[in-house]
C-alpha cells in the first residue's frame, strides 16, 4: 500500500517560495521516502509530518504499537524474548505453563529532515522503545539518537558492523541468532 502520512504546513503565509498543496506534500513525502533506512527493526515512516512551505524543513513524528501475547504450554521461559537457550531442559512447577503479554518493544520516534543549500540535506532522528528497565517495567530507553550530513553519521545509532537490510524479518525482538545488531 502507499505512504501517506498526513502533512501539515507550518510557518508564514509569506515565505518566499510557496507550492500549491499537492506538490508540497509530495515534495515532503519524498523527501521522508528517500531519508528512510529499511531494514532490521528500523522505524517506519512517520505518521504526521509538519513541513515548511518552501521545504526547507520538516518534522515527522510516528510509532507503533507492538503487543505480543504468547502461551507456553510445555518448558516456559524466563525471558519476555525467545531465546532458546532459555528453554529449561528439567521440568519443574516454575516452568510448567506460562502467559505473556508484552508491549515494550513499541516505539516512538521523531525524524526531522533539513534542505539546507549549505549543508545540503540534513536528518536529524531519534527513537526510543519501552526496554529500559527490568522485564516488564515499560521505562522508555533511547536506541538512536543521530544527525546525518554529507554522509556522515553523528550520534547514536546501530553498529556499523551490522547490514541492516541482510537480516530476516523475525518474530521475536531479539532477531535471527548470532546477528550483531548493537547500538555505538
Amino acid at each position: 500500500h502507499e505512504y501517506t502520512p498526513t502533512v501539515y504546513t507550518i510557518g508564514s503565509s509569506d515565505d518566499a517560495v510557496e507550492f500549491d498543496s499537492k506538490e508540497h506534500r509530495d515534495k515532503t513525502i519524498d523527501d521522508f521516502k528517500e531519508t528512510h533506512r529499511c531494514g532490521f527493526q528500523q522505524a517506519h515512516n512517520p505518521q504526521f509530518i509538519f513541513a515548511t512551505r518552501n521545504n526547507t524543513f520538516a518534522l515527522g513524528i510516528g510509532g507503533m504499537v507492538n503487543l505480543r501475547t504468547s502461551y507456553d504450554f510445555n518448558g516456559a521461559m524466563g525471558n519476555i524474548d525467545f531465546v532458546p537457550y532459555d528453554i529449561p531442559m528439567t521440568k519443574s512447577y516454575s516452568t510448567r505453563q506460562r502467559v505473556m503479554m508484552d508491549a515494550s518493544t513499541s516505539r516512538l520516534f521523531v525524524k526531522a529532515v533539513i534542505n539546507s543549500r549549505m549543508l545540503g540535506r540534513v536528518v536529524v532522528f531519534s527513537d526510543m522503545d519501552f526496554r529500559g528497565g527490568a522485564e516488564f517495567s515499560y521505562i522508555p530507553r533511547l536506541r538512536s539518537a543521530y544527525v546525518q550530513v554529507k554522509g556522515f553519521t553523528f550520534g547514536r545509532d546501530v553498529t556499523t558492523f551490522c547490514d541492516l537490510a541482510a537480516a530476516p524479518t523475525t518474530v521475536d525482538f531479539q532477531g535471527p541468532n548470532a546477528y550483531n545488531y548493537n547500538f555505538n
